[in-house]
């Protein structure tokens, strides 16, 4: 099941106006354990880019591939990053596994956001700021012949969480970060055995899979240590 936009706004102001839960248990699946260490993840078979689609914005100077059972919003997530300009969701329910049964993945994207500076900062030494809550994690990933910086936030209230992860670069003046944002169910408040709890290193290995289509063809790119 698809979450609009307004109902995710919704749903994250109700969490900053609950307030932010107690850590949850080891039960709860979260990206962030594997996110945290930037060491490549190994092929499993469940991506195979043969197929995949091309989204090239000529304006902004990027492309990218996306799964060909995924699409194109209508309206860029601006929630999820500033400046977005492209969101790619399933087609298919996340909530469903591929044997049919139930998980407590409720939604999850991939959103490209493009913040333009001055020409000053798209130097070597350029910075990659995220919003303010989020925290920028050690260490850069370098994806293809691109440097990336990687952040990280999470809330979660009422049986929710809710995670970003993305990677952010600097090329020719131009800010570009890639938002994975997921929003999943909290095992705990399900009976055991009820659901399927779904698994991270599956959603992060479709999304370090669509980090590494991402070029710029006419820039260069860079970020600060």
């Amino acid at each position: 099941m698809q979450m609009d936009w307004r109902t995710m706004v919704v749903a994250l102001f109700a969490v900053l106006v609950i307030g932010t839960a107690s850590p949850l248990s080891q039960a709860s699946p979260s990206l962030y354990s594997q996110f945290e260490v930037p060491a490549p993840i190994p092929p499993s078979g469940w991506v195979d880019t043969t197929g995949w689609n091309t989204y090239e914005s000529e304006g902004h100077g990027f492309q990218i591939k996306y799964p060909h059972d995924f699409t194109t919003t209508e309206h860029a997530y601006e929630h999820v990053t500033l400046g977005a300009v492209a969101t790619f969701v399933p087609t298919f329910d996340p909530s469903i596994d591929r044997t049919g049964a139930e998980t407590n993945l409720l939604d999850f994207s991939v959103t490209i956001g493009i913040t333009e500076y001055p020409m000053a900062l798209s130097q070597q030494n350029a910075s990659c700021l995220a919003r303010a809550h989020e925290r920028r994690l050690d260490g850069l990933r370098e994806v293809g012949r691109i440097r990336f910086a990687r952040y990280y936030y999470w809330e979660g209230a009422v049986g929710n969480r809710y995670e970003k992860l993305s990677y952010c670069t600097a090329c020719g003046g131009t800010r570009y970060e890639i938002a994975l944002f997921v929003h999943s169910g909290n095992p705990d408040c399900y009976s055991p055995g009820a659901i399927t709890i779904f698994d991270p290193a599956e959603i992060l290995h479709l999304f370090d899979t669509m980090v590494g289509t991402f070029s710029t063809p006419n820039k260069d790119c860079y970020v600060s240590n």
